[in-house]
């Protein structure tokens, strides 16, 4: 009995069971919570590019949890369960891994490209990470309007970048004391397509695959009626 591949991009889109979010909500709660400490917690918490330069080294991922104010933290919070929520639904895995590349990334990239930036705080980075992964994940769905939907996510995340360089203010915190960062909200972007692309080709990597020796071409006879799967012969494994 024999049975032919599975083209996997006919594959049709399956929900994914419900997933009750965890660590999202949890970093959401201790930006809040770090918020309400004495001021000193969040300013050993940021980034402090002196204090990075003397070791401080763990102040390039929780810088992100640090903010300014209370307007500040509003719309970055919020902005974070919202799409962590929804984004872990879909992957915990891949949002986790979106989250802490994203971190270090972006902080990397004011640290290098960014000189005269000494201090910098804000999920607004990491917001924009999990904005593009939900938005990928959208864009590899196979039905036409979440492919719609995932490219205007795209877009527009887009457009906000190209509106905060052009305008050098930010669009929705009141932005008081503080300038936005426009390369943070690219990279976590780039961050976010990045892992929704590498997601969706591991979800569509055919069943008893191994990532490390591909399947052997099936033959066909000269009918072309029949599919016969080839064998992984022992010599294979020698290469």
């Amino acid at each position: 009995m024999t049975r032919r591949r599975q083209d996997p991009d006919t594959v049709p889109h399956v929900e994914p069971p419900f997933r009750t979010p965890l660590f999202t909500p949890a970093l959401a709660a201790v930006a809040v919570a770090l918020h309400l400490l004495p001021p000193a917690w969040a300013a050993a918490l940021q980034f402090d590019r002196t204090a990075i330069e003397a070791g401080e080294l763990w102040r390039l991922l929780t810088a992100h949890l640090t903010h300014f104010d209370a307007n500040h933290l509003g719309w970055d919070v919020a902005v974070f369960a919202a799409l962590g929520c929804a984004c872990e639904r879909n992957s915990r895995t891949a949002t986790a891994l979106t989250l802490l590349l994203a971190a270090g990334a972006i902080s990397v990239g004011v640290w290098t490209a960014l000189p005269e930036f000494d201090v910098y705080r804000g999920l607004s980075g990491l917001d924009c990470a999990l904005f593009a992964l939900l938005a990928g994940q959208l864009w590899h769905r196979p039905e036409r309007a979440a492919r719609l939907a995932g490219l205007a996510g795209c877009l527009s995340l887009g457009a906000k970048c190209v509106a905060e360089i052009a305008f050098a203010r930010t669009l929705f915190a009141s932005g008081a004391g503080y300038a936005p960062v426009p390369l943070a909200h690219l990279l976590g972007g780039a961050v976010g397509l990045l892992a929704a692309r590498a997601a969706a080709h591991r979800s569509r990597r055919p069943s008893g695959e191994s990532p490390r020796f591909a399947p052997r071409e099936s033959l066909q006879n000269d009918a072309g009626c029949q599919t016969l799967q080839g064998h992984v012969g022992p010599a294979s494994h020698h290469r």
